[in-house]
């Protein structure tokens, strides 16, 4: 493994001539805005990992060269001319030269995991990033989990509203209600019958009283009036009246029921899908136990936690948030042991705390911060 010894640009975007001497260590670069910290701390990188900004060499000049030599001897040389040709060269620690290929490269200098850049993004976007670092895609386990877990949500509110519903009910009690409509039927025939026998009674006792000259027709009556039976209506009403409550507990028996028989069958629904979720939550798991995680970083479905916590301010300070950054970086470090970014939020403490986590790991952080007086650029080396 390797660190930056030193950086020198010339003629770079708004460099006329710059060094940084690291000899392996950290160091905060600062500048005013558009002063060339970032060029200086990251141009060569970039155009060894296939990234060429579009204006190069600095205005006026015809050429310009960015060169870093690392601690083991190795350097890295970027020629281009104002014409836009170009020569990237490495020299080996025996002083070798030859054109700088992609596997050279990608030996030295890991594809660019954008720091700044990951913790800007939403918790979406960064888990996304983090998975394709880490080479696997839960894309579609993700979106399974997701349908899962909403439908066993739903279901489980339903559950909940379901119970609150349900009423106690006799399982004894049969479910087909009493046909009283015949009831109702007999009950109107017969106060028929007896409203008719009442008009009679009323008409003979009305013919009675010109009994010699209605004698044959009170005759015909009282003969009508024998072929009759008077009807017990007050059994029939009583028969009725019990067939109506005997059907309103039916009623309100089989709504008991049918709301249990609904419940249990919610219920079950609800079990299958928390079984869904805890074997979809499983497959996510095996997937990224094969993954070297650092320790207490993992993914969630709506992002990446950190002890258990959102990556997010809420509940973890921003120290704690880069340094979560720093760690996902290192994962996918190459040769050379060093990470850029720029500290432009942080306060000296948090980057007191990131100096020491990065030498507790051997690692060499180049910062950038901002000038706010404008100045030019200027380094400060952080002593291990």
């Amino acid at each position: 493994m390797s660190k930056i010894k030193n950086i020198r640009v010339n003629n770079i975007k708004s460099i006329v001539s710059n060094e940084l001497i690291l000899d392996g260590c950290s160091a905060i670069v600062t500048a005013g805005n558009n002063k060339g910290k970032t060029t200086l701390l990251t141009s060569l990188m970039e155009r060894i990992q296939s990234k060429k900004p579009p204006i190069v060499v600095r205005e006026g000049a015809s050429r310009g060269v960015s060169e870093m030599e690392l601690t083991t001897g190795e350097k890295f040389r970027w020629e281009i001319s104002s014409d836009g040709k170009e020569k990237l060269i490495f020299y080996t620690k025996d002083g070798l030269k030859t054109p700088l290929v992609r596997e050279i490269s990608k030996r030295y200098f890991s594809e660019k995991f954008d720091i700044d850049k990951f913790l800007n993004e939403t918790p979406k976007k960064q888990s996304l990033i983090l998975q394709k670092l880490l080479g696997v895609d839960l894309t579609t386990l993700d979106e399974k989990y997701r349908v899962a877990y909403d439908e066993r949500k739903y279901y489980k509110k339903l559950l909940e509203t379901q119970k609150a519903r349900l009423d106690a009910y006799d399982d004894n009690m049969r479910s087909e209600k009493i046909d009283v409509a015949k009831m109702h039927s007999d009950l109107l025939r017969g106060s028929s019958i007896n409203q008719e026998i009442s008009q009679l009674n009323k008409m003979i006792f009305e013919k009675k009283n010109q009994l010699n000259q209605l004698k044959k027709e009170i005759e015909d009556y009282e003969t009508k009036l024998s072929s009759m039976n008077q009807v017990d209506l007050t059994c029939l009403k009583k028969d009725i009246n019990e067939a109506d409550i005997e059907n309103e507990k039916i009623e309100k028996n089989n709504q008991a029921r049918e709301k249990v028989v609904e419940f249990k069958e919610t219920e079950s629904k609800t079990m299958h899908l928390e079984q869904d979720v805890r074997d979809i939550d499983l497959k996510r798991k095996k997937v990224l136990s094969g993954c070297k995680m650092p320790k207490g970083i993992e993914i969630s479905e709506d992002g990446i936690l950190v002890d258990g916590f959102p990556l997010d301010r809420k509940q973890l300070s921003l120290s704690k948030i880069y340094i979560t950054a720093l760690k996902l970086a290192s994962m996918n470090i190459a040769e050379v042991k060093m990470l850029y970014f720029d500290a432009s939020p942080l306060d000296r403490k948090s980057l007191l705390e990131i100096e020491s986590w990065a030498n507790a790991n051997d690692l060499q952080i180049l910062i950038e911060r901002p000038d706010f007086d404008g100045g030019e650029i200027s380094y400060e080396i952080i002593k291990k």
